[in-house]
């Protein structure tokens, strides 16, 4: 699989918003279970006024394994501040995309559940190959 394959003209942007009544409970994003896809980006933001450390999970099926946890500023991507590149600190070097197996699926969650009515928003960009 390589870039050539990837169809732009289906590009499409996911998110999940991490808020106080989902506390710990992971949501991921939508599975395709027929086609591989390709993660272009992914990046987090964070309406919270303190910083929340988010678990990057993959599921195979439906048991979700740890890949990562990144911490995302408090304000991140908001007030002229930088979203948060997810997508960098899931990826070793030299990697630039995110191939996911067809009913292979990403999912979220924080340590520490969010306040009041702020929220962690992790935005994706994908295609299919």
């Amino acid at each position: 699989m390589g870039l050539q394959a990837f169809d732009a003209n289906y590009a499409v942007q996911e998110s999940v918003a991490i808020v106080a009544g989902d506390g710990t409970t992971i949501k991921g994003y939508a599975t395709d279970a027929s086609h591989q896809t390709v993660y272009l980006q992914i990046t987090a933001i964070n309406t919270d006024s303190i910083d929340h450390v988010l678990r990057c999970d993959l599921a195979f099926s439906s048991t979700y394994q740890l890949l990562s946890s990144i911490t995302i500023p408090a304000g991140a991507g908001t007030g002229g501040a930088r979203s948060v590149d997810v997508l960098a600190a899931l990826l070793g070097a030299n990697q630039t995309v995110l191939p996911m197996q067809p009913g292979n699926n990403l999912g979220f969650s924080v340590e520490v559940a969010m306040g009041g009515s702020s929220a962690l928003t992790v935005i994706g960009l994908k295609g299919q190959c």
